[in-house]
């Protein structure tokens, strides 16, 4: 969502593990992921299906 802003809250969280070079990098990678994911959905492109789930003979439905 294009609406969304990451608090100070949320960047002093990240800071706990990351520094402030890895969480551009983080930040980069994930507005590239977005665009992907948005682009692809306006054009109808499917997923590859790269992380197949096993099946799940149960019946249950995976998340």
């Amino acid at each position: 969502y294009s609406d969304q802003q990451v608090t100070d809250e949320l960047i002093e969280r990240l800071k706990v593990f990351f520094n402030e070079d890895s969480i551009v990098e983080l930040t980069g990678l994930i507005a590239f992921q977005n665009l992907s994911s948005k682009f692809n959905s306006a054009l109808d492109v499917p997923p590859h299906v790269f992380c197949k789930l096993p099946h799940d003979n149960s019946g249950n439905k995976q998340a």
